[in-house]
């Protein structure tokens, strides 16, 4: 498995995730953007439910740490965040 790093930014009152490399850092990859929070994450493929025909699977997300660079932290909330904007069907 391999973790990633993440920020969520301010985009016009609504929170916006980004995931980004474990290469740099939190502070290069938010520039002048208003971060609300920062921190680790990694997905994991689930099923969400049967189907006669076929499976169907979801990314499920999960968020921890915090990112010094930027001084936030990861919020329990963050992981929803994630879910929300970067889902994926397969």
């Amino acid at each position: 498995m391999v973790n990633s790093k993440y920020i969520i930014v301010d985009e016009a009152g609504l929170e916006v995730p980004v995931v980004f490399g474990p290469l740099l850092q939190h502070s290069q990859v938010a520039g002048g953007c208003k971060v609300i929070s920062a921190g680790f994450c990694h997905s994991r493929i689930i099923a969400a439910e049967e189907h006669p025909a076929f499976d169907i699977y979801v990314l499920k997300w999960e968020t921890w740490g915090e990112s010094i660079s930027l001084s936030k932290k990861s919020r329990p909330e963050d992981a929803e965040i994630l879910s929300k904007y970067l889902e994926y069907d397969c």
